[in-house]
This record gives C-alpha cells, sequence and structure tokens, in this order.
C-alpha cells in the first residue's frame, strides 16, 4: 500500500465509504497495531466482483503483515480499518482517488485519479506488537 500526502481541496469533496461485508467478535485493531490481513484492489466494485484485481493476496492465502499507521497505510485504507475486529471480518472499502494515490496514480496499474476499491480481511492483531506512530 503506501502513503500520499493529500491536499485540502481533495479531500473536501472526497469521501472514504465501506460496508462490512462480514462480521467477527475478535479484538478491535487500533493506530499502532501490527495486523496480519488479506486484501484485494480493484479499480470498481464491478471489476473486484469479476475478479479483474490490481493486486490479491487472498488467492492463494497470503496473509500480510501491515502496521495500523497513517505513515504506512493509503489514508483510504488507513480511514477503513476504523472499527473492524479480528477473526476473519472482511469489509470493502471505497476509496475515492484523492484517498488513494491521487493525481500521480502509480504506474503501471493505475491511473492517475483512480478511485479504488479494497476487500480487506484482518485475520489477527498481533497481540503485544504495537508501533509508537499512529
Amino acid at each position: 500500500m503506501g502513503c500520499l500526502s493529500m491536499n485540502t481541496a481533495e479531500l473536501a469533496s472526497a469521501k472514504v465509504t465501506w460496508e462490512d461485508v462480514k462480521s467477527s467478535s475478535g479484538p478491535e485493531a487500533k493506530p499502532g497495531d501490527n495486523l496480519l490481513v488479506l486484501y484485494k484492489v480493484a479499480l470498481s466494485v464491478e471489476d473486484l466482483d469479476r475478479g479483474v484485481v490490481i493486486e490479491s493476496t487472498f488467492s492463494p492465502d497470503q496473509f500480510v503483515e501491515i502496521v495500523y499507521s497513517k505513515e504506512a497505510l493509503l489514508p483510504g485504507v488507513f480511514l477503513g480499518l476504523q472499527g473492524m475486529r479480528a477473526g476473519g471480518s472482511v469489509r470493502r472499502i471505497r476509496i475515492p482517488a484523492a484517498f488513494a494515490f491521487g493525481q500521480r496514480g502509480h504506474d503501471p496499474l493505475i491511473p492517475p485519479g483512480s478511485d479504488l476499491v479494497v476487500d480487506l480481511c484482518l485475520a489477527r492483531v498481533l497481540t503485544g506488537i504495537r508501533n509508537t506512530a499512529p
């Protein structure tokens, strides 16, 4: 994933939204935690539903450890993690370009100004591992 600085004009008209596809009752992820996740990223919900993805760790199950911090994640992913619980929760996060890669895009797969859709599965909050920077 990666971080991005956002300008105020872009943020004023953009909104990150999400829906829980599957909920769980495990520990809630908090900024600074290390998390074990699966994710897939596409340019649209339609692409994601058809299996046209930019990147995926869902198949085969390739869990990835991420740090839940503003510095380590796209702003839209950071916001979309709010309130997620470990144990297999799955959330579909719709991320406007201003909270993704903005007008610069991310060559070669993400054109400038592209919105993203991320399906994120939170498998585990890695106990006792917490970073200082939220």
